[in-house]
């Protein structure tokens, strides 16, 4: 279908880092893959290609798959997929995905991040225990939830603008539908944030490398790679009976208390998924609360 994503796959450093703990990751909406070092590796891209073939043979379909010339990337022959290979040096102007997709998903996650982050603000104490706050988990849920988010026509728009021949009634630039939401949420944590930078951050970080296309070791999970839980303060540990849930902030406390329910239980990743959207509709709303910048000030200042 035009449009239409697969399955993202996302690379950490532990196989099952503490917050997996009783989630069964072959439910989640992403694909998880571990090394040593978080890269994209030649075996873990072969597989998926595999994956991805079974996959389009069950639906009896064929497609092109376009890719550039990361050393990552094989060349194989299969059935199902035909794979294409983008002149070398030019991927930023005919990869579909440099247009305005990978942009576009990276607004929606980071407008997350923020927003959690913003959510949890008044009850931390350090920067430590602020990035605390977000584990790998938030972090799948989220990137499946910003994938989510982006319109078929906005993926359609991407490719014409690398120069391929698709039909649109009307073709114009991709443009992210919460990228003004995004600058506005950057300029409420401090006018000098530039949210394309923020949004660019990790540009240049390496994810791939000749030197591990091999290297597919699974690292076992340790206390460096787990995320340490976060702590919180004495008020957000008193307990609330009957109607004492006055504010976001109590209800984020409780949704907090649904989603470590969820987490002990087993494969209940159906709930945990309900649970989490709930959170992060509830850090929407106290995120959008804040509006004063000296609040901000002064606790960076304090930190």
């Amino acid at each position: 279908m035009e449009g239409e994503f697969e399955k993202p796959l996302v690379i950490g450093k532990a196989q099952k880092p503490r917050c997996f703990k009783n989630v069964d990751p072959t439910k989640f909406p992403i694909i998880w893959r571990a090394n040593n070092k978080a890269w994209m590796t030649g075996s873990i891209m072969e597989d998926w290609l595999h994956t991805f073939n079974n996959k389009l043979k069950k639906q009896n379909r064929r497609v092109i798959l376009f890719l550039d010339n990361a050393t990552c990337h094989p060349h194989l022959n299969l059935s199902n997929v035909h794979l294409a290979w983008l002149p070398a040096n030019t991927t930023s102007l005919t990869q579909p995905m440099d247009q305005g997709i990978i942009y576009s998903i990276k607004v929606n996650y980071r407008k997350m991040v923020l927003q959690s982050l913003l959510a949890s603000m008044d009850s931390i104490k350090s920067v430590n225990e602020l990035s605390n706050k977000i584990n790998v988990l938030d972090a799948i849920y989220w990137l499946n939830k910003s994938v989510n988010l982006i319109k078929p026509d906005t993926v359609k728009k991407c490719f014409i603008k690398a120069g391929f021949n698709l039909v649109l009634d009307q073709p114009t630039d991709a443009i992210n539908d919460n990228d003004n939401d995004f600058k506005l949420l950057c300029s409420t944590i401090n006018e000098k944030v530039d949210s394309d930078e923020y949004v660019n951050i990790d540009k240049h970080l390496c994810t791939n490398d000749t030197d591990i296309i091999a290297d597919t070791t699974v690292k076992p999970c340790t206390s460096i790679d787990v995320e340490q839980s976060s702590s919180e303060d004495e008020t957000d540990n008193v307990p609330l009976h009957g109607n004492d849930i006055k504010t976001y902030k109590n209800a984020l406390h409780e949704i907090k208390r649904l989603e470590m329910f969820a987490l002990d239980q087993n494969n209940e990743n159906e709930l945990l998924e309900s649970i989490l959207n709930l959170k992060n509709l509830v850090e929407k709303k106290m995120a959008s609360q804040i509006t004063k910048q000296k609040t901000l000030d002064e606790f960076w200042s304090k930190i």
